[in-house]
């Protein structure tokens, strides 16, 4: 099986414009799924250019690995966040490539281009990916708990580690629940939810 779950255009003055693409897959040998992107050019050919065919397969673990979106930041790298299975609850999980397909080294504390987001007990389910223009990542999501869903978010520096000025230094989450004013067109962010709560946030730094 390969699952479409998100599309983005990524476009630069010293090149043609693309189209990017990310999902997952279904390997058949480990009988799990994969994030899967690739690069299609604007005539519907895969560019190889990125990863020497257009498509790029990464298996974060052993477990089921799902990509819900994509993005490009300001520096031109691609951005992909979704949910991972780490054999006992779902992860947040963020990607950072290299316009080639490369996995970008500079990014997540293991220096591969990864970093996950773990709560003991708590399913944690990213659905979209924001790129900041400082080079922030913010990543929004659901987290579950046996029958109980809240809003979540968090957002991580430009070197893919959980941004300390996001987060509530007494417990070091960033979940929240969030509403919106159609009046005004601003969200707010609540201060507190059943399981972590979350005190710092500024409107203008998504």
């Amino acid at each position: 099986d390969s699952i479409l779950r998100c599309i983005t255009v990524y476009s630069r003055a010293d090149t043609n414009t693309d189209y990017l693409v990310g999902g997952y897959v279904f390997n058949l040998v480990t009988e799990t799924y994969d994030f899967a992107i690739a690069r299609i050019t604007s005539a519907g050919a895969l560019n190889t250019a990125f990863n020497s065919t257009g498509i790029k397969i990464i298996a974060v673990n052993e477990y089921h690995n799902f990509l819900t979106s994509i993005a490009v930041d300001v520096n031109f790298k691609i951005i992909v966040s979704g949910y991972t299975y780490n054999g006992t609850t779902y992860d947040f999980t963020t990607i950072r490539i290299g316009p080639n397909g490369t996995l970008d080294t500079t990014f997540g504390p293991n220096e591969n281009g990864i970093t996950t987001t773990t709560i003991n007990n708590m399913d944690l389910f990213a659905n979209g990916i924001i790129p900041n223009l400082d080079g922030k990542i913010t990543v929004v999501g659901n987290a579950s708990k046996n029958s109980n869903t809240d809003f979540a978010l968090t957002r991580y520096t430009i070197n893919g580690y959980i941004d300390s000025t996001f987060v509530n230094k007494t417990n070091e989450k960033t979940y929240a629940t969030m509403t919106y004013n159609g009046k005004n067109g601003k969200s707010t962010i609540t201060s507190y939810n059943k399981f972590y709560s979350i005190l710092f946030y500024r409107q203008n730094e998504p």
